[in-house]
């Protein structure tokens, strides 16, 4: 009873922020901008966010199926995106189930809906990835589109979708002229589509980092070589034309980029730097013993197992968080996989496990509040 009184509560609270319309699935007025900037602080591979409510998937569930879960950030209550009447969401045509084959989740709000890829489809010799949705209150899951999967095992970089369109960052082997090789591509397709993108921009790869973000009207991404090289571009929506930003060597390695107004945020990074739009100077932003988060006035780093510290945009230190370990059942190898922030709140998935085998797995959701500077489990596989 509880987990249906949670899901009409978010169901209203969207109808009362204007997101949920007439018409599940019609396109935002403001062609999405209003949903990338929810998401401009997430991490986009295992959550997006739609208001105070911020959505999560395991990366390696502990059941083997993965779920989808929304973290009402006000409450702190966690509960899976299901609207189905009575179901226990343990079976697969459970709402918040994720078909996933390894590699492809890339949550991602346009509208009223979440958006996730799903598994691979073989038709007339070709691979086809599903793009799922469902609505932000757990109903109507439905394949939404399906794009051609122009690469040999390729791998989903960025999912994000504008004004009717999705578009994707991979990368994958290919085999050509007897010759294999990485390539790194950005494709398009409508909403609704079935059938083949349209490539944006294709160029060779090499085994590094590779992200992107988007931002009313541009598609800004980036990619480091072996080397360390950055090779940054942007895609100008309408112009349809893909452009060199940069090309040399950073601060330092990142993996996550924030796009402002006047600059670009590059995070999970040590030290987190931005790169300015007006005269293409860096700017180292904070630096810390470990990757170092961006959430728009504050940033984060884990400076040990149990501590972690909050920064001012300024990069100045604000605080230092001790994490009580007995908010975990165990005291064992744990792997923090960062979600992304929401109103000051810091969210990680934390997997812990007796060795390296993983058997007897455990993992959790954990939120760092850098408001309170208090750390909270509001989930745990316990409670699925």
């Amino acid at each position: 009873m509880k987990h249906r009184a949670l899901i009409c509560l978010l169901l209203l609270t969207l109808f009362l922020m204007g997101c949920v319309r007439p018409g599940s699935g019609s396109e935002p007025a403001d062609k999405g901008a209003a949903n990338l900037a929810d998401n401009a602080y997430l991490s986009s591979y295992l959550s997006a966010r739609s208001g105070q409510f911020f959505y999560f998937t395991e990366e390696s569930p502990v059941n083997g199926a993965n779920r989808i879960y929304v973290y009402d950030s006000v409450s702190g209550d966690v509960f899976p995106l299901c609207a189905k009447p009575e179901c226990t969401h343990k079976k697969g045509d459970c709402n918040a189930a994720i078909p996933s084959d390894f590699g492809n989740i890339n949550l991602t709000v346009y509208g009223d809906r979440l958006y996730f890829l799903g598994e691979s489809e073989r038709k007339d010799d070709k691979r086809f990835l599903r793009v799922y949705s469902v609505g932000l209150d757990g109903s109507d899951r439905r394949i939404s589109a399906k794009i051609e999967m122009g690469l040999m095992n390729s791998i989903t970089a960025y999912l994000g979708i504008y004004d009717g369109t999705i578009y994707r960052l991979a990368y994958g082997d290919v085999v050509e002229n007897g010759r294999s090789y990485m390539v790194g591509t950005l494709v398009s397709l409508p909403l609704g589509g079935d059938g083949a993108s349209k490539e944006l921009f294709r160029t060779e790869f090499q085994d590094g980092a590779f992200f992107g973000t988007l931002q009313p009207g541009k598609l800004w991404f980036c990619m480091y070589d072996s080397g360390g090289k950055m090779h940054l571009y942007v895609y100008d929506i309408d112009a349809d034309r893909v452009d060199t930003v940069f090309e040399g060597m950073p601060p330092t390695y990142a993996y996550r980029m924030t796009a402002l107004e006047d600059r670009l945020v590059f995070h999970e990074a040590c030290p987190a730097f931005s790169y300015s739009l007006e005269d293409g100077t860096f700017t180292e932003l904070a630096n810390a013993e470990g990757f170092v988060r961006y959430g728009g006035d504050t940033m984060f780093a884990w400076t040990s197992l149990d501590v972690g510290r909050c920064f001012a945009e300024d990069g100045s230190v604000l605080q230092d968080g001790v994490l009580d370990s007995s908010l975990f059942k165990e005291e064992n190898r744990s792997t923090r996989t960062y979600l992304g922030v929401i109103d000051g709140k810091y969210c990680f998935l934390v997997d812990i496990a007796k060795d390296d085998s993983d058997e007897e797995k455990h993992n959790y959701f954990l939120v760092y509040d850098s408001k309170t500077n208090t750390f909270s489990v509001p989930w745990d596989s316990d409670m699925k």
